[in-house]
């Protein structure tokens, strides 16, 4: 007997399980604990049990799914939004999370797919989006495996076999880049040494302007690291740095997250920003960072041989699937 239903406080245990069992027969078995989903999802000012569906399979949790109805997203002109129109009278939901266990949750994740679909077709969107990419809005950004957010991982294999047999296309394909600070040295070049006599580098604590990505970044840290000529004081380049909070240790305090933001979209770094993150990168094996991670779509190939020149190497690829509803 298997049914659908809402979330309720006390399946939290299981949910953790089903996380770690998920993605454990895709990969390592992730570190992630009961105090870690609370802290990224549960805890948030902006939680809705009624977007968290529970699957069950003869009374025993084998799966969930998170997704993100109008009423939990960024306003449409903030910076961060990653929800999007697709056009005139198309807006895209996006499924945060699906994962179900390797026997029972097999047989019910296409049911609970199927409800997903519903849910957010009920609440006025046109198509579904699955999976965090490069996530600052939903809460999942650090909690491993998801670390940015790459959609769906290719190792996968279990949900891409849902999403195709749902009627799900790929519209994206995503690489997650990871670049070792331990005795890190940065590329030499006359440009790099003539703004190294020219510059400064400025670091500020950065906290989000809604309120909203405030609280999905809570467990974070985020740094705002600006470039500023010397002489004038003009602003060269800018970029944010994410790393653990120490209390929190959602994601492993030695790692950290390099958020291109508009550059990413801009799809080619400045000297300048190209000079900032490999300085920046050079300075955080003395405070214990020891690797930046980052995701960048795979069209983006003169932002990725940047980031390749920069030391920085491909760990894995995922897509952005999505569907449209008739």
């Amino acid at each position: 007997m298997s049914n659908i239903r809402l979330f309720k406080n006390a399946d939290l245990p299981a949910l953790v399980s089903v996380w770690i069992g998920h993605w454990a027969a895709a990969g390592p078995p992730p570190p992630v604990s009961l105090a870690m989903i609370e802290q990224t999802l549960l805890a948030k000012t902006f939680f809705d049990a009624s977007s968290l569906l529970v699957a069950q399979h003869e009374g025993e949790v084998a799966g969930w799914c998170h997704y993100f109805p109008e009423n939990q997203q960024l306003p449409a002109n903030d910076a961060s939004a990653t929800v999007t129109d697709s056009g005139a009278g198309e807006r895209a939901a996006v499924l945060g999370a699906i994962c179900f266990s390797n026997d029972a949750g097999s047989k019910i994740c296409d049911e609970l797919l199927a409800a997903a679909e519903r849910a957010v077709q009920a609440a006025g969107f046109t198509s579904l989006q699955i999976g965090p990419l490069r996530d600052r809005t939903y809460g999942y950004s650090g909690l491993a495996p998801i670390g940015h957010g790459l959609g769906v991982p290719v190792n996968d294999t279990r949900t891409s076999s849902l999403l195709s047999r749902s009627g799900y296309r790929r519209s994206k394909a995503v690489e997650r880049l990871r670049l070792s600070t331990s005795q890190y040295r940065p590329p030499v070049n006359r440009e790099a040494l003539q703004l190294r006599r020219t510059t400064r580098i400025e670091t500020t604590p950065f906290i989000p302007a809604t309120a909203i990505a405030a609280s999905t970044m809570a467990h974070f840290d985020i740094e705002h690291h600006c470039l500023y000529e010397h002489r004038t004081g003009t602003l060269q380049a800018q970029i944010e740095l994410w790393t653990s909070d120490p209390e929190a240790q959602v994601m492993d305090c030695a790692e950290s997250i390099l958020d291109l933001g508009p550059l990413h979209d801009h799809g080619e770094l400045s000297p300048h920003e190209f000079f900032l993150i490999t300085s920046i990168a050079q300075s955080l094996a003395n405070r214990r960072v020891f690797a930046i991670e980052t995701c960048v779509d795979s069209d983006k190939k003169t932002l990725l041989d940047q980031l390749h020149a920069m030391n920085f190497e491909t760990q894995q690829q995922g897509h952005r699937w999505e569907k449209i509803f008739s």
